[in-house]
Parts: structure tokens; sequence; C-alpha cells
């Protein structure tokens, strides 16, 4: 059901709906979560709640979902996941409202690219230890609309740490 703060124009259909329920009840397998199966669970939360509700909710499900699956906790990746839940809300901000998340994808192709964020990160600093436990500010170049928190104003100061 949509967060009445989320005034999204984006919807889901109901294969969207069943994606999401599957991921979080732990019947979506591993090998199942892809690239675009992070990117669909960013839409259907997005279409639900505002952008940094979205982010919460994504990482507090990520993680449940790794625990599920007796995978380690350490797989789990700050960045990343604020990092991609920031791209598919720029572009759904962008994309005429869609009613699926198959239609939305037709409107961001460039999500599709798992090598993305590497145009905004040096590997360096997106594959560090610090990157994995918080949200890192980008080096390369901004992401629109990522909204980092303060904490981060001294390794943005300072790129060769992280």
């Amino acid at each position: 059901m949509p967060h009445p703060l989320a005034m999204s124009p984006h919807r889901c259909d109901t294969a969207d709906r069943a994606f999401a329920a599957d991921f979080h009840s732990g019947r979506l397998r591993p090998n199942d979560f892809d690239h675009i199966g992070h990117l669909r669970l960013a839409y259907v939360l997005l279409c639900e709640r505002p952008p940094g509700a979205a982010t919460a909710r994504y990482g507090e499900a990520l993680r449940a979902f790794l625990a599920a699956h007796g995978i380690a906790a350490d797989k789990y990746h700050a960045t990343l996941t604020a990092a991609w839940v920031g791209a598919v809300a720029h572009f759904m901000r962008r994309a005429t409202p869609c009613s699926s998340f198959a239609e939305f994808r037709r409107q961001a192709r460039p999500l599709d690219d798992s090598r993305v964020m590497l145009r905004h990160y040096s590997p360096r600093r997106l594959y560090s230890a610090p990157a994995r436990r918080r949200l890192l500010r980008p080096d390369r170049a901004p992401i629109p609309g990522l909204r980092i928190p303060r904490r981060d104003a001294a390794a943005t100061a300072s790129p060769g740490h992280g």
C-alpha cells in the first residue's frame, strides 16, 4: 500500500508486488536477485515511500534477506544500496508516470548498466570498507538528488581516505 507521503505518480503492477513479496518473505532465492532485481525492489519501495524512507527500508530488507539466506552480513554495501535507490529515484522524477517497473525500465535504460556507479565513484572509494559500512560521497561525479549525511564531510575533504 502506498505511503501517504510518497506522492509518486508511478505505480506497481501485480507482478511487481509479487516480486517484492517474494523478496521480503525469503521465497526469492539469492541467485534470482540480480542487478535488475535490485532496481525493481528500489522502484517498488519508491512507489510506496519517499526516497529517504525507501532507502532506509531497502537497507533493512536487504540485510534481512542476507541473514535469511545465510549470507554474511558484510556482503551488505551501504553506499551501493543508497546510491542505487537514489539513482532510481532520479530516473523516476524524470520519467513519465509508469504503471509498472517494466514500463519504467524502458525509460531508464542507463540503470541497466551495473557499472554505472563507477562514473560517480572511483573503484578504490566504492569498494572500500568504509563504503560498505556507510554512505560515502561520490569522488568522481555527483549523483543527482542523492542526499549524503554530514558525517561524510571529512571523507570527502580527503579522497585518499576510504
